[in-house]
Formats: structure tokens, C-alpha cells, sequence
């Protein structure tokens, strides 16, 4: 690792993170990964093991200590926070490990930034803490989930709503992702069980054809990601 100031990515052997990191890389930044690795893999990051720019270190966003000592010792300019039990069934069935790691380890986070307070943090939050519409959602749609997976990310947003209201200058960004799909989706999503049916026969069980949805690519989520974190991003896309 040179000593240029890093961007530090929480989750990043994950679904998005998996993809982001990359492009960081092509960016010639230098990157350190926290991440548990209960869905992701080493093997994620395929030709960029032993890039000198990558640094991995193996822990969870709940260990305290572990967040506030890599983010005191790496000072990250740009902290991107994709760390998060996302799968809504397994939210709704696990409450409070959803509640846990979501929104007590954001909090983590934002404890840990203390320590470098010209950093900026990018959070990757959700379509579902609207309320459910038959129209297309607006930013300033009203904020309303429906299950306990859009709570908790509606709750670290109000999380970062506090700390502004602290400390005017720091800068919290959130994207709120709509129903990415791509290369490495960790659970069974849409399009994964689609393409599973696919491979092992000719009949589709879809479920509920009604609801409609909007897809968007992991990678381009990555670079939204990424332009997000620029000094004048914007604060929500």
C-alpha cells in the first residue's frame, strides 16, 4: 500500500462492493476491503489478489473495535458503506440481526469517522424505504417501508440526518439502489432463480406477475458509486 489516502469499502466482497473495487482500481486508487466474508469470497477479486493498491482485512461491521481501528489507521478520503443483510426474506425471518448489522453497524461507522473527519461516506441504501407505488418513485417520494429490511435503512438515513444536523460540513451520501442484478449476486434474487429455471428445464414459475420493477446493473451501479463520491456529488440518486 503506498501512502496515498485510500478509499475504504465496507462489504466490498459482496454483490456491489465485488464490482466497485475493480473500478476503483481502474482508477488507480488505492483500496482497503473490510468484509466479514459470509457471502463473498476471496476469489472475488480474481486478478486483483496481490495488486499492492488492495488491501483486505477480514472482519465484520459489528466488531467496534475492528471498524474505528481501520479507519483510524488507513484515514480513508472516501468511506463507501455497502455492508448490510439485504435479502428481505431473511430479513424479515432474522429482525434483529437485520436491525444489528444494518443499523448498529452503520452507527459503527459514523462512531469510527470521528476520526477522520474530512472523509466522506457513501451508503448504499434502498428503493424499499418508500412506500410501495404504482408509479414510478421520486426522491421526494414519502419514506414508508414495508418490511423490516427497508426500516433499517431508512433508519440509518436518519442516522446521517443527525449527524448533519452536528456537524453541517460532513459529508453523507446515499444512493437508494433499485433491484440490481449482474455478475456474483450473492442471493436468490429475480433474474438468479430465472436463469436457474433456465438451466434446468424449459417451465418458469414466476410467482406474482403484477408488480413492476426497474433493473439496474451492478456495474453501473459501481460507477454511480463512484461519481457519487466526487466532492460535488450530489446528495441522493
Amino acid at each position: 500500500m503506498s501512502a496515498r489516502r485510500p478509499m475504504l469499502v465496507v462489504g466490498g466482497a459482496g454483490f456491489v462492493g465485488h464490482h466497485l473495487v475493480p473500478r476503483l482500481l481502474a482508477d488507480d486508487r488505492d483500496v482497503v476491503v473490510i468484509d466479514n466474508l459470509s457471502r463473498g469470497t476471496m476469489e472475488r477479486f480474481g486478478p486483483h489478489l496481490g495488486d499492492s493498491r488492495l488491501q483486505i482485512v477480514r472482519g465484520d461491521v459489528t466488531d467496534a473495535v475492528l471498524v474505528r481501528q481501520v479507519l483510524a489507521e488507513v484515514r480513508p478520503t472516501v468511506v463507501f458503506h455497502l455492508a448490510a443483510i439485504h435479502f428481505i426474506p431473511y430479513c424479515v425471518a432474522h429482525p434483529s440481526e437485520t436491525v444489528l448489522v444494518n443499523v448498529v453497524g452503520t452507527q459503527l461507522v459514523l462512531d469510527a469517522l470521528a476520526a477522520v473527519p474530512d472523509a466522506r461516506l457513501v451508503f448504499a441504501s434502498t428503493a424499499d424505504v418508500y412506500a410501495p407505488s404504482d408509479r414510478p418513485h421520486r426522491e421526494d417520494d414519502p419514506l414508508d417501508p414495508a418490511n423490516v429490511y427497508g426500516a433499517s435503512k431508512r433508519w440509518c438515513e436518519e442516522l446521517f440526518t443527525l449527524v448533519r444536523r452536528r456537524d453541517p460540513a460532513r459529508r453523507l451520501l446515499v444512493a437508494r439502489l433499485f433491484n440490481v442484478y449482474g455478475p456474483g449476486e450473492t442471493n436468490p434474487h429475480v433474474l438468479p432463480d430465472v436463469f436457474a429455471q433456465l438451466r434446468h428445464g424449459n417451465v418458469l414459475r414466476l410467482g406474482n406477475l403484477e408488480a413492476r420493477r426497474d433493473y439496474v446493473h451492478a456495474r453501473d451501479v459501481a460507477e454511480a458509486l463512484v461519481r457519487l463520491a466526487a466532492p460535488d456529488g450530489a446528495e441522493t440518486v
